[in-house]
């Protein structure tokens, strides 16, 4: 018994029930986490996943600066603001 069975189980005590991350409902079809898969649901929910998946290419490219070119925290401000001054 971890910490979810104590949630499980106060939730069952109170009248609410635990909605699991992936169901099927026969006249909604899919739902996540309790909300009907949409076509605007999925539209959300790329758009999510494809800003924390750029994370990655600027957390690549910090490493890059700091290890291979050996541009310290100051430079790196500088350079970001320099490139995104003509926005």
């Amino acid at each position: 018994g971890g910490e979810g069975d104590k949630a499980d189980a106060a939730a069952a005590a109170g009248g609410e029930k635990s909605v699991p991350p992936i169901s099927w409902d026969e006249v909604d079809g899919l739902r996540l986490y309790g909300i009907k898969a949409t076509p605007e649901t999925w539209a959300i929910a790329l758009v999510y996943f494809v800003q924390g998946i750029s994370g990655f290419s600027r957390l690549a490219q910090t490493f890059y600066l700091k290890d291979t070119l050996h541009i310290g925290p100051a430079d790196l401000a500088l350079l970001s603001s320099i490139s995104i001054f003509p926005w």
